[in-house]
This record gives C-alpha cells, structure tokens and sequence, in this order.
C-alpha cells in the first residue's frame, strides 16, 4: 500500500470514528458524480460560472458561497493569474469544503482552481502536500516553495500552507499550466 493510501485510509478511520462526514484531508479534491450543469449529489443546479465551465465537479462547487475562501489568500490574483495562463479570468467563486478554503477562477473555457489547507508547521505542509501529490510525484523547486505534480494536480507547500492548483482548459486537467501557476502563486507570497 502507498503511503498516500495508508495516510487517506488512516484519515479516513479517524473521520469515520469521529463522526466527521469528510472522506479525508484530499476528499475536497476529488470530482463529485454527477453531469456538467446538474450534480447528481444534491440534484440541484450549479453555480453559474461553474455550470458553464467544461470542468469537472467538485465538493465545493456544492458548498454554499463564501468569498473569503479567495479573499483571505491574497497571492490568488485574478489579473496575475489570467497573465499565466493567457486567459481572461472573469467570475471568481470561494467556497470552504472538507474543512478547506477552495477558489476558483472562470475564463473562457478555463477554471483555475485552488484548495488550500492549512498546516501547523512548514514541516507538516510539506509532507502533507508529498503525501497526497503520491508516493512517485516529481518535485520541483522554485523560489522559496516546492511543488510536487499529482495525477489530479500539482500540490505547492509555501510556509505553512499546502495548497493544490489545478488548470483546466476546456475540461481537461493541464498539469503544465498548473505548474506555472502554483509557481507563480509561491514566487508572490515571498
């Protein structure tokens, strides 16, 4: 078993003995069943800039609204953030799912999504962001960050901070473009 297995199923076992309905610390980051405008968990519509966007959907797009899940991380610029991917963002959404502040940006065809949990210590964020990006995540280094790119994203540590960064265009995950923008991000909270 993979130590990112064994960490979700540990997290798991103490969720479920606890009474806590999260499925874990990457339960937020996991796509939620369901079609593109309508998600079969709550059968109710979407958030508009999420039903129009062609990504996938996720725990906190079902979450009510709440802005400062963007607002209280200052280094996710919108107008930095469209520079990077060379897109106009335009619709912004926060939400708190699992315990985790969530942002998400809407452009044309784009989502750029963040999931930001926090950690105790800069020793306990970056094992946690190794932990989930998986045991065979290639890690990159950057000005004062290093990020690890998953097969659901790219997980960036930056003091005691781990925060996933995700880049879809046109529906599909693009781990290049968020790459750049977890570097991006990291670079601006120095």
């Amino acid at each position: 078993m993979s130590a990112r297995s064994t960490f979700l199923a540990f997290a798991a076992a103490i969720a479920a003995a606890t009474g806590c309905s999260s499925g874990g610390p990457g339960g937020s980051t996991e796509p939620v069943s369901g079609s593109l405008g309508t998600s079969s968990a709550v059968g109710a519509p979407l958030p508009g800039a999420v039903a129009r966007s062609s990504s996938p959907v996720f725990a906190d797009d079902l979450a009510p609204e709440k802005a400062t899940a963007c607002t209280a991380h200052p280094q996710y610029n919108a107008r930095r953030i469209s520079t990077v991917v060379g897109q106009d963002l335009t619709d912004r959404r926060g939400a708190v799912a699992d315990s985790n502040d969530a942002c998400s940006f809407f452009g044309e065809g784009v989502r750029v999504r963040f999931v930001t949990q926090a950690a105790r210590t800069p020793a306990a964020a970056r094992f946690k962001c190794q932990t989930l990006a998986g045991p065979d995540a290639p890690a990159t280094l950057g000005a004062r960050s290093i990020a690890w790119t998953g097969a659901d994203g790219v997980y960036a540590v930056h003091e005691g901070q781990c925060y996933l960064a995700q880049v879809f265009d046109r529906g599909s995950l693009d781990l290049a473009a968020s790459l750049a923008v977890a570097q991006d991000v990291a670079w601006r909270q120095r």
